[in-house]
């Protein structure tokens, strides 16, 4: 399954689209979930998470194998989960 959204930010003048990604089917067994953050025109990567359950573990057990957006002000901030990755989009 995948699923878009879009938004256009007046203090940059742009337009970003965060496309999102479940899969439940490639891996038996297995979900994977996955959203990136991009300029809508130019293509530029502004956040990506990446998680994938563990064989074992509980899903609030295991950590994203990829968490990071990057700031208005150009620093890249690492996150540690999901609500934590669309906190820090909304900047």
């Amino acid at each position: 399954m995948a699923d878009f959204t879009n938004h256009y930010n007046e203090r940059p003048n742009k337009c970003f689209v965060e496309i999102g990604a479940k899969d439940a089917r490639s891996v038996p067994g297995t979900i994977s979930k996955s959203k990136t953050l991009s300029d809508a025109f130019v293509g530029k990567v502004y956040g990506s998470y990446i998680w994938s359950t563990q064989k074992g573990k509980k899903y609030w057990e295991v950590p994203p194998l990829e968490c990071k957006v990057t700031l208005p002000a150009g620093a890249e901030q690492k996150c540690h989960s999901c609500d934590e990755f669309d906190l820090l989009v909304k900047q």
